[in-house]
């Protein structure tokens, strides 16, 4: 079986639960599909996650947003959502926004990190054979760049 070919913000049907997108007002910058989001404060607007952002946090769609539009698309939480990893991170651990690069997730650190930080839950890399997850291979550490499946967490 070949590999799945999932770009950044591709939503997963599991549960049986259809993931749900919104509009948002969002700042100027351009947002990449599938980063890592949260509400600049200062002007109530979504934007890329920047490696100092706190929660709450969305994942853009696939589709990300131009510069200068002010609407951008994002996935409502909880959704699995395909998104790119910042650094290594272990299977089945929860991941917070990347101390590295902005828009992706590191892994979370019990004692480390803070909570506010945290996005949701790896579950999966994704597109590689053979499919992680699927209850026959389990699920491997992720590098930096990876593609990776985390369930979001809701706020």
């Amino acid at each position: 079986m070949p590999a799945s070919q999932h770009v950044p913000g591709d939503p997963e049907l599991i549960d049986g639960v259809l993931p749900v997108s919104t509009q948002e007002d969002a700042t100027t910058a351009a947002i990449a599909g599938g980063d890592v989001c949260n509400m600049a404060e200062a002007s109530d607007a979504w934007l890329t996650c920047s490696t100092s952002g706190v929660g709450p946090f969305r994942v853009a769609t696939p589709y990300g947003k131009a510069v200068n539009l002010v609407k951008v698309e994002l996935w409502l939480n909880p959704v699995y959502v395909y998104v790119k990893a910042g650094a290594t991170i272990p299977p089945n651990n929860d991941v917070i926004r990347s101390a590295a690069t902005a828009g992706r997730v590191d892994a979370f650190v019990d004692g480390t990190s803070a909570v506010n930080l945290r996005v949701g839950a790896y579950k999966a890399k994704g597109n590689v054979t053979p499919i992680q997850g699927d209850g026959v291979t389990a699920t491997t550490s992720a590098s930096a760049g990876d593609l990776i499946l985390i369930r979001t967490y809701s706020r």
